[in-house]
Parts: C-alpha cells; sequence; structure tokens
C-alpha cells in the first residue's frame, strides 16, 4: 500500500497541537482474558520530526496519479503538458499525513523514557507494526484479486 493511501484512510491527527502540547497521543488494542479486544489511548512525551510521507516538503503528488508508478511510456503516451505538470506540482495535494505542516509528532526515543512510557511505547510500537504488516497483507490480497 502507498503510504500517501495509508495516511489518507487513517484518522486525522492534529500533530501541530500535539507538538505545542509536548505529547503525542498513542492508541493500540490490548485484550483481556476473554480476547476481547480493548483501545487504549496513552500520552508518551514527543517531539517534532519531518513528515516521513511528504519529505518536509508539505504537499505530495496525489496517489491517485502515481500510486500504481509511472513509466516512460505515461509521459510519452498522456497529454503533451502531462509531464511538465506532473514535475511542476500541478498534481501535489496537502499532505495526507502532516497537512501541510512538514512536520509531525513522534514519540521521543524510546532510551529517554521512564519506565511506564517504555511499557506504553512497546505495546503501541507493536500494535503499530501489527497493523501495518495487516494493511499489507491486506493490500498484496487485493492485488492477487481476492
Amino acid at each position: 500500500m502507498d503510504r500517501r493511501d495509508y495516511y489518507g484512510n487513517r484518522e486525522r491527527i492534529d500533530h501541530a497541537a500535539q507538538i505545542k502540547a509536548g505529547f503525542i497521543l498513542v492508541r493500540y488494542y490490548d485484550y483481556d482474558e476473554d480476547q476481547d479486544g480493548i483501545e487504549i489511548e496513552e500520552k508518551l512525551p514527543c517531539i517534532a520530526e519531518v513528515c516521513g510521507t511528504c519529505n518536509g516538503k508539505g504537499t505530495h503528488v496525489n496517489p491517485s496519479i502515481d500510486a500504481q508508478g509511472l513509466t516512460r511510456e505515461d509521459f510519452d503516451n498522456n497529454d503533451p503538458d502531462f509531464q511538465e505538470n506532473y514535475f511542476s506540482g500541478a498534481y501535489d495535494v496537502a499532505c495526507y499525513e502532516c497537512r501541510g505542516n512538514k512536520v509531525v509528532a513522534a514519540p521521543r526515543d524510546r532510551a529517554t523514557l521512564n519506565d511506564a512510557q517504555k511499557a506504553i511505547y512497546d505495546k503501541w510500537e507493536a500494535w503499530e507494526v501489527s497493523e501495518a504488516e495487516y494493511a499489507a497483507e491486506r493490500e498484496q490480497e487485493r492485488r492477487m484479486g481476492y
């Protein structure tokens, strides 16, 4: 799955407000004895980090234009102005992750956290990894026609 689509489909996060407040809200699921998922929301100290989706530009190409990749033929066989428009930013949209702010709130380095914060960080990180793996599996199945 294209990173832009991933963030375009997620709940919008107000990174600027989190950076200003000095903490990031992290959400993950924990399971009780009956394996019922319980959504947990915790606060972790944060830093401002350059957005990884737009690389600090604040915009990116609309993924509906190039999410499946472009080839030389795409530029040769399309409207003669397509290449110029593509590279000039005519198809750009505000970044889906940072919403044009160029930075995102990110948890501080794990080594700087206290023990309680490290436990939260570890649970959240494990959840994020499992969610990314699940999204990748769904995308693979979609591409295979399942």
